[in-house]
This record gives structure tokens, sequence and C-alpha cells, in this order.
């Protein structure tokens, strides 16, 4: 409901009510959670009156007039740049941004739709490179962080803005990569092989396609997705090379570690949290040891790149050290990147440009078999 009031109940913890005007009409944006289309709709009269019905764009900031006979709405998709539309005796884009940005029209991509072993529904987001070329096979890299099939609904941005996960999609489509970005879900198998369930199955979704070079393909991912790259690391077979940024390493350690970042123990992002173990440690101890990448290092099969902020308060960077320690006591291809005065997404300029210059250099050799950079050579040896 986007036409609601809110009324705060108590001021010490914040508490609100949301209350709605049934005399009336109601302004309802809805998303679809399987495919994230988007539908506008006013209802009155018990009435329902569809402004834009799934729509594969997202609808944002919706304003209306007092008679609800104009609404005013923005939209945005993967290739398609925020326009604001206005909805009064028909539908129509008032005003369209980024007009100079020819490529980003231009884009291709195309929405796979599968499920996990589980058959829980999945979809991921292939994004092809600009310029591709029919008959031509290209590298791969696939980011992953939870579900991001929502993604196709907004606007891919160039730059690296705000703070940053190391991986600018743009720059990898203009260079002749292709990206996809599969979704993740959670189960009682626990956080490390939900994701490796997940990610195998949209590569298997994938195996049709004739422009990629399945030899040719890298696995990334930053904070859940590092360490969710970090583990799959040590299971999968399907990748030449492996990205992990500010990633855990030891979820037992991790467990029973103070996050300065929330203030509080960290065993609430496992049992109500972001990991969605389904047990605490207490009940299921082996399914935390079985979903830690660093007791099965040795099983890591391809080289990785490793990197955190060492004031990171959030995952501590000493997990990431752990895990390089233990690639390194197995003799594995690594090199990890340790940012002193950084913290879990990188603000400064500097340290942004280096550690996305170090990425580039990382897939051209490993997925473009380019002469490897100095620090590469330096550090696997």
């Amino acid at each position: 409901l986007m036409n609601f009031k809110t009324f705060f109940i108590d001021g010490e913890f914040r508490l609100t009510s949301l209350i709605v005007d049934l005399d009336k009409p109601l302004i309802v944006r809805s998303i679809n959670p399987v495919d994230y289309t988007y539908s506008l709709s006013i209802v009155a009269q018990k009435k329902v009156k569809l402004i834009a019905d799934a729509i594969p764009h997202r609808i944002s900031n919706v304003k209306w007039n007092a008679s609800f006979s104009h609404l005013l709405y923005a939209s945005e998709g993967l290739n398609a740049p925020p326009s604001l539309n206005i909805y009064g005796r028909s539908n129509r884009e008032i005003y369209s941004s980024n007009l100079q940005d020819s490529i980003a029209r231009e884009m291709k991509y195309e929405l796979y739709t599968y499920t996990n072993s589980k058959g829980k529904a999945l979809n991921g987001v292939l994004i092809y490179p600009f310029s591709y070329q029919k008959g031509k096979k290209y590298p791969m890299i696939v980011n992953i962080y939870e579900n991001q099939s929502k993604l196709r609904n907004q606007f891919l941005l160039d730059g690296f803005a705000g703070s940053t996960d190391a991986f600018n999609i743009r720059y990898y489509l203009k260079r002749g990569y292709m990206v996809f970005l599969p979704d993740i879900v959670y189960d009682d198998r626990g956080t490390g092989f939900s994701a490796l369930d997940c990610v195998e199955r949209g590569m298997l979704a994938l195996k049709e396609n004739q422009f990629i070079d399945f030899s040719r393909v890298g696995l990334i991912g930053f904070s859940h997705g590092g360490y969710e790259t970090n583990f799959i690391a040590t299971q999968s077979n399907l990748f030449r090379t492996y990205l992990g940024g500010a990633g855990n390493s030891d979820l037992v350690r991790s467990y029973f570690s103070f996050n300065y970042n929330f203030l509080k123990p960290f065993y609430f992002q496992f049992e109500n949290g972001q990991y969605r173990m389904p047990k605490p440690f207490s009940q299921d101890k082996k399914l935390y040891i079985k979903n830690s990448p660093v007791y099965f290092a040795e099983k890591v099969n391809a080289p990785i790149l490793l990197w955190a902020g060492m004031k990171d308060q959030n995952i501590y960077w000493e997990q990431t050290m752990e895990f390089y320690l233990g690639l390194q006591r197995n003799k594995k291809n690594v090199v990890a990147l340790f940012y002193p005065d950084q913290a879990h997404g990188f603000q400064a300029l500097g340290a942004k440009i280096h550690i996305y210059t170090k990425v580039s250099d990382w897939f051209d050799h490993y997925l473009k078999d380019e002469k490897p950079a100095d620090w590469i050579a330096k550090g696997m040896n």
C-alpha cells in the first residue's frame, strides 16, 4: 500500500502503526516474488484499475493528486534508464534520463528460470557483452550474493560510487565478458551447501547457451557472497578461478564473536539473520563445521584471490587471513590482499581503484590467458 499514514505509538522503541482511509481509493504496488515483475493499481469501490501490469521494471516514488485522478511514478530496468511516468487519461512517459547512454538501451540480457535440487524456484540473469557476435564464445563471470534476479528491474549503473564490492558489471561487459547473476535460497543443509546447490544448478541451466566458454568461468562474491565463494571453492569443480572479498571462513569462530558493526554477539546472524542456519550451534555442531570453508581448504582446486579491510567491524579480517593460511598450508594457488585503513566496504578512492585494478588483472589472466601482472606472479611465489 502506497497511501498510508504512519503514526508513532512509542518514541523509545519507535513502534509505529500504519493506517489507511478506506473511504478513499487505495494505491497498491505489487511485486511478483517469482519473476520480480511490478504492477501498480488503484483500488476503489471494490474495483481494481491497473496502471501498470506485470512489467519487468521497478516502480518507485509513486505520487498522486488529491482526487487520485493522476499518478506520477518512476520506473527503471536493467537496460532501461530511470524514467518519469504519468497516469491520467492515459499512461505515458514524460521524461527519460541518461539519453546520452545509448549503450545501456542496447544491452541484451536473458532471464533463466530453474529450480534447486529441492525443487525451489530460482531465477538467474545472464547479461551479454556489449557488441557480442553470434558464433563467438565469451568468458563468463558469475557474481553471487543471495537473490540477484531482482537486479534486472534496476538500471545497471556504471562507476563505483559509495562503498565498493570490487565488481563493476558494465566494465566487464565492455571488455568482452558475459556476467551471470544467479539466485541463492537457503535450507536445512546450511548456508554454504545451499549456495553451492543453487549456483551449480544455475550453471546447469546455462549449459545449452552457445555463447559461453565454460572452460573460462570465474566466481566472485563480496561479504556474504565472499563467504559463499570461499565455500563453493572447496566443493565445486565448475570454475577456473575464485575471488572472495571480506568473507567468513570459520562459522564456529564467527558465531562466537562480537560484531562491532551491529554491536551485538554475531550468533544472531546465524540463528535469525543472513546465514539462516536451521539450528543453533549447540544443537548441531557438525552442521557449522561442514559449512565452514577453512575446514576444507585442501579441496580447493583452482586459483583464488582474497581481500579484506583490516578495519572491518562486520566480518573480522582475520577470517580472510585464516582461509589464506589454510590454502597456503595446503600449497594452493592463492593471493590475499589486506588493506590496513579500509573497513568492510572500501570508501577511499585510492583503495577502490586499487582493488578494482587487481580484480581486473586477475580475471584477465585466468579467464583470458593474458600475461599475469607482476603482483600476481609475485604473490604466487
